[in-house]
């Protein structure tokens, strides 16, 4: 009786911890950063940028790269990328940076030679929007740029 007790102990632990992960993993959102980098300058990069989305992600406002938003759940993965959009010219997502309201990764920054990526740890339902700054260069003129779009986690 105790080593039947045991094993469906251990039986039941190994499915809580096999279930766990498998609920953690949520969706892949890929976020392209489009820059024209024949024109790209600062202190507006904005002007120069656009982003589009992987399909299956909902996007929210696209009117502008500051207003850009995402829909997202707990557990999703958010990956962000660069790209030029007139020339082969290299765009590399160096660094996304927390900069105000609810956090929603367990870090504060998250760095990367040319895409960085974030899994979602927290639900801002009813909450003000999440602001973070995606640092990035362009490969042909050294140059180095800030944006920052928005996340809403939770709908």
């Amino acid at each position: 009786m105790k080593k039947e007790y045991l094993n469906f102990a251990f039986a039941f632990l190994a499915l809580c911890c096999f279930s766990s992960r498998v609920v953690a993993q949520g969706v892949t959102h890929v976020i392209t950063l489009h820059v024209d980098t024949n024109t790209i300058s600062n202190p507006n990069p904005g002007a120069s940028c656009f982003f589009s989305v992987d399909e299956g992600t909902t996007v929210l406002d696209n009117s502008s790269v500051e207003s850009f938003t995402i829909y997202a759940d707990v557990g999703d993965i958010i990956v962000w990328q660069g790209v030029s959009s007139v020339s082969n010219d290299a765009v590399n997502i160096k660094m996304i940076k927390y900069s105000h309201g609810p956090r929603i990764f367990s870090e504060d920054e998250f760095y990367g030679e040319s895409s960085v990526q974030g899994i979602i740890v927290r639900d801002t339902r009813g909450q003000e929007d999440n602001k973070y700054e995606i640092f990035f260069d362009v490969i042909h003129s050294g140059a180095k740029y800030k944006i920052d779009p928005k996340l809403k986690v939770g709908q």
